[in-house]
């Protein structure tokens, strides 16, 4: 700020932190310390501000009025502001934000712009000859037509009562892959459950029906179209309560960390629009990367979703069925999961995979606390798919029209694989936020529904690459006998866990995803490390030369693991995609077919004992069940150790995928070695090997080459 502001005018308002300022409108649109807490900091004293100094607007004098709901966030005038993009229309004397009438006008005449688009050329004529009047201009932008004065003024739509909200709000583009460094853009926002009241006038011109017809169009255009920015998106769009739409619904299978700008203090903490449609484009390039060019199927993908230079035809709303519960992720003291956790879902202290795939959502740092909150599994959320303009085709570029169900498929496709294979959050890729849908379509039919896209618009070509396609997936699916989300995903930890410790000290191991860090793990050796072994940590980079960006390289994980129940316990698939981006292909492949190979004869080789009835509380707040007490699991079985080398004897029986299980000598331990196919093929059942135990409880070892 300049020293003419901070020496007279700063100390008018509170100096810099401007406590007596009373205007949300100026401290938005002129006084953001950009440079201070950061854009969403500065972003929730405006909202502070607003909230403060708020006063209730006097109901217009209109000669129609009408209230409707906010079912989705609400963003006006966003290209004002010192912040881009980042604008929102603020009264500058109530503090309240409110829609320009001159938006609500656009919007009933886009309304009536879309009526004329569907109708016959006799209805046409009729829809023109109205929208003249109303508008001041046909819809249909005839050239012949005058400008004159609309015979029906638009009032400035503000809220009803006290119960609005402005909170900040965040966007995070990641560019269409895997590996650019996401920046997010924060803004402000009206909380969706707001109610805003619209008004209507006469003017001295209106004639008999005008009023009618406005407020007809004017309720469309917001039921169907929204108001303010990015709507496609699910923002700006109010609730009909007449509507007889059948919206899919869609139901948490473990727990989800969600969050936008506010997840800080579990603000945000449910499934959002922007989310779920980064995640359904992720999931619908998958289809079609071994179908078509990458150029085409980008091409393709902007017409349909969107991009920044204009909006797609999918519009996404979501809504939840009921409030989530959102509880704050803290269950572990230190390293350990604390004792009443551990008891409730049957997770080993001393040696657990949890914490291992939700890495970075529990953090306790010196200075401030980064635990994320999660929605509890059980939550529903309802998803509906329209059509921009409701149109029943639209014209792509290269392909012609394209019928509204078509598009419609895509996104029920796209969905169908998340709610499949994929999952929506923070440590998505690691079983969290996993949901189920039970209309979801199979692989094969969302394949073929692409196949066909591909034929009937004559979309072929040669991809160059299959990256990231169905085409070069390793996929399996394993169900095992736990109903227990928490207990699945710690025991899906545990076996990537061991999988990662083989190559700790391998480059190979980058294939499994960025950033990864391999020897040290400090510049000198610890006390137990050998001083002329230790090696300096090294910071794996990837071979793809785009993402290749200093510090910040960064290349997300190529596998998902998704969870979902079934009747009598937990179906556990996983999905990986061998590239050649992160090290060469014929490395990725070896890899992460072995990691498939290895979480499912674990999971197969697991013991279960789990405790299936209904819990129910006991004292500091864990759940034991109502028939029986779940035990400690034990710290390891017939007196293993992790990371302890011992005797043991091939036996008879094998895993599901063929491999070798082992019983330690003088213990009934038996558990299979994870890296069987190091195992001499000369070896035969009842041969004595040694191996390394990986994990006591449920037993699982590797042969010591």
């Amino acid at each position: 700020m300049h020293k003419t502001f901070s020496s007279h005018i700063g100390e008018l308002l509170g100096s810099s932190h401007l406590e007596r300022l009373e205007s949300a409108s100026l401290r938005h649109n002129k006084l953001l310390f950009l440079g201070e807490n950061g854009q969403r900091g500065q972003l929730e004293a405006v909202a502070q501000t607003a909230a403060r100094f708020f006063r209730l607007p006097t109901p217009p004098d209109a000669d129609c009025s009408f209230d409707l709901k906010l079912g989705g966030r609400l963003m006006v005038n966003m290209s004002t502001g010192v912040l881009e993009n980042a604008g929102l229309a603020l009264h500058r004397h109530f503090n309240c934000p409110f829609i320009p009438g001159s938006a609500l006008k656009g919007i009933a005449r886009h309304a009536a712009w879309c009526a004329w688009k569907k109708s016959t050329a006799e209805q046409k004529v009729n829809i023109d000859a109205i929208s003249a009047r109303i508008f001041g201009s046909p819809v249909s932008e005839s050239k012949d037509a005058e400008n004159q004065q609309g015979t029906v003024c638009f009032m400035d739509a503000y809220p009803k009562d006290k119960a609005w909200n402005l909170i900040p709000d965040v966007l995070t583009p990641h560019g269409g892959n895997d590996y650019s460094n996401p920046t997010p853009c924060f803004f402000l926002a009206v909380e969706k459950g707001a109610t805003f009241r619209f008004g209507l006038r006469r003017t001295s011109r209106t004639q008999a029906g005008d009023l009618e017809q406005a407020e007809a169009w004017l309720k469309q255009g917001l039921f169907e179209h929204g108001a303010g920015a990015k709507t496609i998106a699910g923002y700006g769009w109010f609730i009909d309560e007449a509507a007889g739409e059948k919206p899919i619904e869609v139901e948490l299978m473990t727990p989800g960390f969600f969050g936008g700008a506010s997840h800080q203090n579990g603000g945000d903490t449910t499934l959002r629009t922007p989310s779920l449609r980064g995640m359904l484009r992720w999931w619908w390039r998958t289809l079609y990367r071994d179908l078509i060019p990458e150029e085409k199927m980008k091409e393709l993908e902007d017409a349909i979703w969107g991009s920044t230079n204009g909006s797609g035809w999918i519009r996404t709303r979501v809504g939840a069925v009921s409030e989530p519960k959102v509880e704050l992720f803290d269950f572990k003291d230190r390293f350990d999961p604390k004792p009443d956790f551990a008891r409730q879902h049957n997770i080993d202290t001393r040696n657990h995979g949890l914490h291992y795939m939700a890495y970075g959502m529990d953090e306790k740092g010196r200075d401030e606390i980064k635990q994320r909150y999660f929605c509890q599994p059980g939550s529903k959320w309802k998803i509906l798919f329209s059509i921009r303009n409701g149109a029943e085709k639209v014209v792509l570029d290269g392909m012609g029209e394209v019928t509204r169900h078509e598009l419609i498929h895509q996104a029920e496709a796209a969905l169908s694989l998340l709610c499949q294979f994929g999952g929506i959050g923070s440590k998505s890729r690691n079983g969290f936020g996993s949901l189920h849908w039970d209309g979801a379509m199979d692989l094969e039919k969302c394949c073929e529904l692409a196949k066909q896209l591909c034929t009937k618009y004559k979309l072929g070509g040669n991809p160059k690459s299959t990256d990231y396609s169905w085409e070069s997936a390793i996929h399996d699916t394993i169900e095992v006998p736990c109903k227990d989300p928490w207990t699945v995903l710690d025991r899906l930890g545990l076996a990537v866990k061991e999988f990662a410790s083989d190559y700790k000290h391998q480059s190979e191991k980058a294939a499994l995803g960025l950033p990864r860090k391999i020897h040290g793990p400090m510049n000198n050796p610890l006390g137990h490390q050998n001083a002329r072994t230790h090696q300096r940590p090294e910071n794996l980079a990837p071979d793809l030369k785009a993402a290749q960006n200093g510090n910040k390289t960064r290349f997300a994980a190529p596998i998902w693991y998704h969870l979902e129940k079934t009747g009598s316990g937990t179906k556990v698939r996983i999905v990986a995609f061998p590239s050649d981006q992160i090290r060469k292909l014929a490395v990725s492949k070896q890899m992460l077919g072995d990691l498939v190979a290895h979480v499912v004869d674990s999971l197969d080789d697991a013991e279960w004992q789990i405790a299936q009835q209904a819990p129910r509380p006991v004292q500091g707040g864990g759940y034991r069940s109502q028939q029986r007490p779940v035990q400690q699991p034990p710290a390891s079985a017939g007196g293993l150790v992790a990371g302890k080398e011992v005797r043991a004897v091939l036996l008879e029986e094998k895993t599901k995928k063929g491999g070798w299980r082992v019983c330690p000598v003088g213990t009934q331990a038996a558990g299979a070695v994870t890296n069987s196919g190091d195992i001499p093929g000369d070896k035969k059942a009842g041969d004595e090997i040694m191996v390394v135990v990986n994990s006591p409880n449920p037993p699982s070892f590797r042969y010591k080459k």
